[in-house]
């Protein structure tokens, strides 16, 4: 269960990362961009994703930390202790290289636009609250405080929820992305039958009757 929950949260940050990305090349980045596909398979796959592993996160961690609650000796399994310790190692590099890459850009004279400055922030928080979360877990702040732990839970569900109710504001309900891909292929169809007419005329000087004698 622990390997189990901290692949979860991994995978969530990840997922979630990518959704809030999504956000930004919208507003600041490619999506602002006249002619730009906004109904990307990114956006679904980083919805999909929250929707499924999310929950499972959630639902791990309230299970362990009950348990431990009950069973504080069970604070002391080797497996506990070492994806925590390997949680919050992961996360420090992870807040380290994204400094790295902010100075890294500044010092070549690269343009820091917007889109790159909100994407390094939104690294920066998501891998600083799961630094600070675990560390304190480490030292057992979590244990005597379940108020606060809770409080802190139900935040990061409230952001998640709205940030995927957001998504589908983008794309639309499933419905409206199935008349999209429709019309998408209408597209397509009519821009085949537009370059096979072309052809026909250049090859014959003359314009196709019928359907059928193209």
């Amino acid at each position: 269960m622990w390997l189990g929950v901290m692949g979860a949260l991994f995978f969530s940050v990840g997922s979630f990362a990518a959704l809030l990305f999504e956000y930004i090349d919208r507003l600041f980045g490619t999506g602002a961009i006249v002619g730009y596909d906004p109904f990307s398979g990114a956006l679904r796959f980083a919805i999909a994703s929250l929707l499924v592993i999310f929950p499972v996160y959630v639902a791990l961690t309230r299970l362990l930390n009950q348990d431990i609650r009950k069973n504080p000796e069970k604070k002391q399994l080797w497996v506990r202790r070492w994806a925590i310790f390997l949680t919050v190692f992961a996360a420090g590099i992870g807040l380290v290289v994204d400094l790295i890459v902010l100075i890294h850009k500044f010092l070549g004279g690269d343009e820091l636009t917007a889109s790159f400055l909100l994407k390094v922030l939104v690294i920066f928080l998501l891998l600083g609250g799961v630094f600070y979360y675990y560390l304190q877990d480490i030292k057992g702040r979590w244990e005597h405080n379940e108020k606060l732990s809770k409080q802190i839970g139900y935040a990061v569900v409230i952001l998640v929820v709205v940030s995927i109710i957001g998504g589908f504001f983008i794309m639309g309900s499933p419905q409206t992305q199935r008349k999209l891909r429709q019309d998408r292929e209408r597209i397509e169809g009519l821009t085949s039958l537009q370059f096979q007419i072309t052809d026909y005329y250049r090859d014959k000087q003359e314009l196709p009757e019928t359907l059928d004698e193209l």
